[in-house]
């Protein structure tokens, strides 16, 4: 189920990148009215689903969190464990404001990656 939810957070983000709706700048620092609004946002999409009888079961998780989009609204919302919500939300610090992310990858405890990059 986490491996799952980490795939689809990453192929969510590459496309996003691919379709060029990440921040400009790079990563953002998400302090202040940006995690304000991120934070309302998220509480609105998990109303919304509890109206419409499809209530999330974990976290509403950003799909790409909003440090890599700029935006409080992601392109798509997420049902995300604490634990897989918070790393995806952590491993973010590891990188500069104004980073620039070429692909978003996920390694598995036994050292695989995904996704798997071929050649070149």
């Amino acid at each position: 189920m986490e491996v799952a939810q980490l795939t689809r957070y990453v192929d969510t983000a590459n496309a996003a990148r691919l379709e060029g709706t990440l921040s400009p700048t790079g990563r953002v620092s998400t302090e202040g009215a940006l995690r304000a609004r991120a934070s309302a946002a998220a509480a609105a999409e998990r109303a919304r689903a509890i109206t419409a009888g499809t209530p999330y079961k974990w976290q509403v998780g950003h799909g790409p969190d909003t440090t890599w989009t700029g935006s409080a609204v992601g392109r798509e919302w997420h049902d995300q464990t604490q634990r897989v919500n918070a790393s995806l939300g952590g491993s973010s610090r590891a990188y500069p404001i104004g980073y620039r992310p070429t692909i978003f990858q996920v390694k598995f405890v036994d050292g695989r990656l995904y996704p798997q990059i071929t050649g070149g």
